[in-house]
């Protein structure tokens, strides 16, 4: 493959300030990646709930404005000398790669025609897979899973399916979407512990801990500032669990989750964005198509 051409500006979403409507602005300057990052240009771009803690509490944006996203799927449009694949190499033009990138960091939103992806925590493309799938990937129930419950059900619908999958013994509890502090508290005080001792890990690093009275103790997982490099005990872990992730892929024993493809190009990007904020796609996740591969 050729050297692709690129732009010197790129159409992006941006929000002007902290809670201000994002707008779609049509020249913003094209990132420039460092030795160890990538330039990929996006093919999907997927909602996550980091999206509005970026944009309406300014939760880890370093300037603004800034553009959101942090999430996505695409080419690699341009390698530094030193972007090395966690897989072994080296990433170069053309590679069909995913990832988180930096959320809130100048360059490397994702609700953009092209952003920046740290090499040391970009994913490659397993070949199992086609870009929309690459930028939703779950663990499903044939990986051992005993039963699976909608988070976006009410509190008390959770609580009593919760209380109904485990006979009433809880005494692990995993948020994997930073949002469920107090929906864990709930259960853990419906349901008595069985041996005393009970532990809560959460991707919400910056909410309070949920009271420790209540019998239980929180350990965060701190994933926002993932790639950057004051990030490097984060950064060096998911490296190494990449591969394992990648040849879990190919082998079928980690699934694509459920998407839906909510709105084409930047400008479809809004129409995706409130589609994820409606829940009426339950727990799909909601994407939109930035351009062709």
């Amino acid at each position: 493959m050729g050297s692709i051409s690129l732009p010197k500006t790129m159409k992006a979403l941006v929000t002007p300030s902290q809670g201000a409507p994002a707008e779609v602005r049509d020249n913003v300057p094209l990132p420039e990646p460092s030795p160890t990052q990538v330039l990929v240009k996006t093919l999907y771009a997927a909602i996550n709930p980091v999206d509005v803690f970026t944009t309406q509490f300014g939760l880890l944006v370093d300037s603004w404005p800034f553009i959101p996203g942090c999430e996505a799927s695409g080419i690699v449009a341009k390698a530094g000398a030193e972007a090395r694949n966690p897989l072994g190499g080296y990433f170069k033009e053309g590679d069909i790669v995913a990832g988180c990138a930096r959320p809130g960091a100048k360059g490397h939103g994702t609700f953009a025609e092209y952003f920046l992806l740290d090499a040391e925590v970009t994913v490659p493309k397993p070949g199992s897979l086609t870009a929309a799938q690459a930028s939703s990937v779950e663990l499903v129930k044939s990986l051992g899973a005993d039963a699976t419950i909608d988070y976006k059900r009410s509190a008390e619908d959770v609580v009593e399916e919760v209380k109904r999958v485990t006979r009433e013994e809880v005494d692990l509890a995993f948020d994997a979407v930073s949002v469920n502090n107090d929906l864990v508290t709930k259960i853990f005080t419906a349901i008595p512990s069985s041996t005393g001792r009970r532990l809560y890990t959460t991707t919400n690093d910056w909410d309070p801990a949920p009271d420790a009275s209540l019998g239980f103790t929180t350990k965060p997982i701190e994933l926002g500032p993932i790639g950057r490099p004051s990030a490097a005990e984060l950064n060096s872990k998911l490296t190494s669990w990449i591969p394992v992730v990648y040849r879990l892929l190919e082998s079928g024993k980690l699934k694509a989750g459920g998407y839906s493809v909510e709105g084409e190009g930047i400008d479809g990007v809004p129409k995706a964005w409130q589609a994820q904020k409606s829940g009426k796609l339950g727990n799909k996740k909601v994407i939109a198509k930035v351009a062709d591969e």
